[in-house]
């Protein structure tokens, strides 16, 4: 039955009855205006604005078929954020850190305000010439970051509050209406209308700026002129065609047709089924058909004329859909086609005054947006079923044509490809001679070609994909494989030229709903442009990887030359040693008993007066090994070697640390930027095609398979270059850390070896003392003579003598005790130190 409504439901709406006022409410309503006038709102944040309309950017354009797609995305042409090589000179000029920090600043900030600067004046040229006359568009404006104030409000700021210039608005979209062609046929400059003519083009252009780049989307909405219906056939119900329907409109719509007719004969007669090559349009005449050679020679000649002339049917159109038009576009609204650069990057020709100095094409995308009828399945049967059936229980009239073929008309589910039937592939398959002119050697590359959306989309297109062999492996010539010479330029020439914009074709069932066509074919150009801006410097960062491979060799090589000499120099001298250790115990063992007494009378001197000097003394301590010189010696050269290798060790990582700053412009850090930058790209890439809900169709590639097995690969070595960089930088921090860790052993070993000669040395002094003191106690006695007696003089020479050598010798001892070195005779039992724990 129809959606009617009941009439007891609006006699239930009428008969609501107001609500009584409280006494609160009474009380509030005789309150003075004054006290009223006291509660106010408060006021909206600054940034309300800018927050409420982070990622949500204005919606993709709607559009219907056919579309033809123009994508751009645009980088900065010089690289005004990269690292400085060589700062002495502007450092030098600049009167401290922070003011050199700002000039950094500003420069960047000079340079992204020309290239956006750039980005805005495009806007408003296409916007002077395409836009209603009066109309005031939105325009893309740059200007300071709200929430910053510049330096010079604030003299005392750092310099990292440096407000750099941004686009007020991220997105701007506005629609061009592009007058039609003369009556020549020619295109004449647009110029902006208040009412444009029926036979305007509608073009929808879409600008996102980001912080790397821009992207530029044209959208040419062929069938939908200035406030009316879109079109969806050449004719009217009486097979006229629409009155001011426009030449340039017209055109396209023949060069639909004459597309699907051709591309439609694969199936209708057939050729899907057979080999590609040679190529077919019609079938050939059989000579049983005809009475005489006469007559059968002359359809021979026929077919041979309409097999070249649908061939170059083909290549006409495909030259026009994927370049013509925009020429032509271009031409109207006076800019130029995008040309082949060979300059470098980094230079910016500020002479070349025929194109823009401060950007960059680095994504370069046209694409042709088409409905297609299909194959009649019983899946489209069943569909009509459905609707017809919905139409006749609510009571609701067939709508005439064209509405009847719209992608979503209201009723039941969307117009979609049957996967089961296999019509995604057939209708693909009858696409072939097409596709064979819109990309150069096509029949020796790898579409990809996929459901998308449910099926409701067929998408074809050959992204970065080659040629897997020359033609001339297969055949003689390419006149053998396609009708006289209606193929690619390129092919005609025989130039593999890969500076031309990449082509692809999305397929509709049925007239697509043109808010989600929009959707789709935004996510495509999307995906296309991270996927090329993911790739940017990929040859710097490979180089990178080399570069980090030979430098971890380097690194373990120093790494096994340390512990191989280390092992070396610590076997070594634990051998001489132990042979200075057997060698001094052999030349003391004839004086032992005489040691052993000396040791007894020390003990009891030194234990004696250290008990007069201090009554809270603790008990001596116990008697250590005296290292005897050899011994010494050899562990001052033990020391000497481990010294010089950690030195030599030492200046090979300072190299490789060199080395590894030196990678690329801007050295590691800039290197890792370009990773982690590339890594954001690859994963947002990585998140966003399954939500094209991809559909595999038999014998093409889908557009995840080519994610998967064509980028991934390249992908995963950035991310471990990447990681590789980092764990190699911590390495060598370790590594150099646990040199200095040794340094430092080595030289408190070193140290204590220095002390223990200073001992020896003390040593030596004293027993040097004892001579002397013989020789100086014969001239001391002969001088005591003269005021005393022979007698006192002798007592009281030898008395001074004693007591000084006693006080001489207990006083060394104590402080020898004390400062002790402590050295340990090697135990055969215990393996000598090798140097391995290091």
């Amino acid at each position: 039955m129809p959606f009617t409504r009941d009439a007891d439901e609006d006699k239930k709406i009428t008969n609501i009855q107001p609500l009584t006022p409280t006494d609160s409410d009474k009380q509030l309503t005789t309150t003075s205006n004054d006290e009223l006038n006291f509660y106010k709102t408060w006021k909206y944040s600054k940034q309300y604005s800018s927050i409420n309309t982070e990622g949500g950017q204005k919606p993709p354009p709607a559009c219907g078929s056919p579309t033809f797609v123009w994508h751009l995305g645009i980088w900065h042409r010089a690289s005004a954020d990269e690292a400085e090589e060589d700062t002495s000179d502007l450092a030098s000029q600049q009167s401290s850190t922070d003011a050199y920090i700002e000039e950094r600043f500003k420069r960047f900030d000079i340079h992204n305000k020309k290239f956006f600067e750039e980005i805005c004046k495009f806007s408003r040229h296409l916007q002077r010439l395409g836009c209603i006359s009066g109309l005031e568009e939105e325009k893309l404006e740059f200007c300071e970051p709200q929430g910053l104030n510049p330096p010079w409000m604030n003299p005392k700021s750092p310099a990292y509050t440096h407000p750099f210039h941004a686009c007020s608005s991220t997105s701007l979209s506005f629609t061009l209406w592009w007058h039609d062609e003369n009556e020549d046929g020619e295109s004449v400059r647009n110029a902006p209308v208040i009412n444009p003519e029926y036979s305007a083009l509608r073009v929808r252009v879409q600008m996102q700026t980001h912080v790397d780049h821009v992207t530029i989307s044209f959208f040419i909405d062929a069938a939908k002129p200035y406030g009316e219906p879109q079109i969806y056939a050449r004719t009217d119900s009486n097979g006229e065609t629409h009155e001011q329907f426009g030449r340039r409109r017209l055109k396209i719509a023949n060069y639909l047709e004459r597309m699907r007719e051709i591309c439609g004969h694969q199936i209708t007669h057939g050729f899907i089924e057979q080999d590609r090559f040679p190529e077919q349009f019609y079938p050939s005449p059989q000579r049983d058909d005809f009475s005489d050679d006469a007559q059968y020679n002359a359809a021979l000649e026929a077919h041979r004329v309409e097999e070249e002339r649908a061939a170059a049917d083909l290549l006409k159109i495909s030259d026009y859909f994927y370049e013509g038009i925009w020429e032509d576009f271009a031409k109207s609204f006076d800019f130029s086609m995008p040309e082949r650069d060979n300059s470098s990057d980094d230079t910016i020709k500020e002479t070349d005054s025929n194109t823009l100095k401060f950007g960059k094409i680095f994504a370069n995308l046209h694409g042709v947006v088409m409905s297609m009828p299909g194959v009649n399945t019983q899946d489209h049967a069943d569909r009509k079923k459905i609707v017809a059936e919905m139409r006749q229980r609510h009571g609701i009239p067939t709508p005439a044509e064209p509405l009847e073929v719209e992608a979503n008309p209201g009723l039941g589910r969307f117009q979609v490809f049957n996967k089961q039937s296999g019509e995604p592939n057939t209708v693909m398959k009858s696409f072939l001679p097409f596709l064979r002119r819109m990309t150069p050697w096509a029949d020796y590359r790898d579409f990809v070609g996929c459901g998308i959306f449910d099926w409701r989309a067929l998408y074809i297109g050959a992204p970065g994909t080659t040629g897997s062999f020359h033609y001339r492996q297969e055949v003689a010539s390419r006149w053998n494989e396609i009708p006289a010479d209606n193929m690619s330029p390129n092919e005609q020439i025989g130039r593999h030229e890969e500076w031309s914009a990449m082509r692809y074709l999305l397929l509709t069932k049925g007239e697509p709903h043109r808010e989600q066509i929009g959707r789709i074919i935004e996510r495509i150009n999307a995906l296309h442009t991270m996927r090329l801006f993911a790739l940017k410097n990929v040859h710097v960062i490979k180089n990178a990887g080399i570069h980090l491979q030979l430098i971890g060799h380097e690194l373990d090589g120093a790494l096994h030359s340390w512990s191989k000499k280390r092992r070396e120099i610590e076997k070594q001298y634990d051998e001489f040693i132990k042979s200075a250790w057997d060698e001094a115990k052999n030349k003391r063992s004839f004086i032992k008993n005489i040691r052993k007494t000396a040791e007894w009378l020390d003990d009891f001197l030194v234990t004696g007066f250290e008990t007069i000097l201090n009554s809270n003394s603790s008990p001596p301590p116990k008697r250590t090994t005296v290292v005897p010189i050899p011994v010494m010696y050899v562990e001052h050269q033990r020391v000497n070697d481990l010294s010089d290798l950690i030195r030599i060790t030492e200046r090979r990582l300072i190299r490789m640390n060199a080395a590894l700053d030196k990678i690329g412009r801007g050295g590691a850090g800039r290197i890792l930027y370009l990773i982690n930058r590339s890594k954001y790209y690859a994963e947002e890439l990585n998140r966003l095609y399954p939500t094209l809900e991809i559909g595999n169709v038999d014998g093409w590639i889908n557009y995840g398979q080519f994610v998967k097995r064509g980028l991934q690969p390249t992908f995963e070595r950035i991310i471990q270059t990447g990681d590789r960089l980092v764990s190699l930088r911590e390495r060598l921090q370790t590594i150099t850390e646990m040199m200095q860790t040794s340094a430092l052993i080595i030289e408190s070993e070193a140290t204590t070896n220095n002390t223990a000669q200073l001992s020896r040395i003390a040593t030596s002094l004293y027993f040097l003392e004892i001579p002397l003191i013989f020789i100086a106690w014969p001239p001391i006695v002969a001088i005591l003579k003269e005021p005393l007696s022979d007698t006192w003089a002798l007592a009281i020479g030898t008395s001074l003598f004693v007591v000084y050598g006693v006080g001489r010798f207990i006083s060394w001892r104590i402080a020898q005790r004390k400062s002790a070195v402590k050295v340990n005779e090697p135990n055969e039992d215990d393996p000598p130190d090798d140097g391995s724990n290091v």
